[in-house]
């Protein structure tokens, strides 16, 4: 996620604290990698859009979040994804440093 989301209010102070709490629990969790792409990241391939990434019996998929939405099932255009989800990592902080900034943010709503 961007840093800049954890700073959006949305719904009030009670509801962003609610939020950003069970964020915190979230990324406790083993099966669960929170990173977080701060400001001082400037421009990042992930700007192109929302996707997600499938694993599935017959294969993997790619989803573009769009209107109309689009779903993509070949190998190479999927690998693809693969790759700028890696340069999306790339320009996130570790792990560690990433669940700092949602403590922080919480600190504006205590």
């Amino acid at each position: 996620m961007v840093e800049s989301l954890l700073y959006r209010p949305v719904g009030g102070p009670e509801v962003m604290r609610g939020q950003l709490e069970m964020l915190l629990k979230a990324a406790d969790l083993r099966s669960v990698t929170m990173q977080v792409i701060p400001q001082s990241a400037g421009f990042y391939r992930g700007l192109y859009g929302s996707f997600n990434g499938l694993t599935m019996e017959r294969g993997d998929l790619a989803f573009v979040e769009a209107p109309g939405g689009r779903l993509i099932q070949g190998s190479t255009e999927v690998r693809d994804f693969g790759v700028l989800w890696a340069h999306i990592g790339a320009s996130a902080l570790p792990r560690n440093s990433s669940r700092d900034l949602p403590e922080k943010a919480l600190q504006r709503y205590a």
